[in-house]
């Protein structure tokens, strides 16, 4: 939780939070204020300045599952923007190593989620 305060900070300093729930209801940043289809309206649309001072405002984060490695018969894939796929021939070594690279991931996106199910 955050003051009105500190999100003005951020936004000011360019680390702008890309959702915000403000009395329950969520805004998404649009690159120019917050705006909730819950409310039709903007964050700072009809409220009480004072009110929102004294309130705290919630930064939402998304759940960002980490994607594992892609491999396949001594092959690893690079995954480009538009979906294609580019394979390339590993060595055994280079093979283990991107193994062990997938079993961090399953740990880390493991602990990311039990880290948000405990937050909701």
């Amino acid at each position: 939780m955050i003051s009105y305060y500190d999100l003005l900070g951020m936004i000011k300093n360019g680390n702008i939070p890309e959702k915000v729930k403000f009395d329950g209801d969520i805004y998404i940043w649009n690159g120019v204020n917050y705006f909730s289809e819950d409310v039709l309206g903007y964050l700072t649309d009809d409220k009480n300045e004072a009110d929102m001072l004294k309130k705290d405002i919630e930064i939402i984060i998304d759940d960002k599952k980490i994607e594992k490695l892609k491999l396949e018969n001594g092959h690893i894939a690079e995954v480009l923007e538009n979906g294609d796929e580019h394979w390339y021939t590993i060595s055994s070594a280079q093979r283990i190593l991107a193994s062990k690279i997938n079993e961090i991931i399953e740990v880390l996106n493991e602990k990311e989620k039990i880290q948000n199910n405990k937050k909701q």
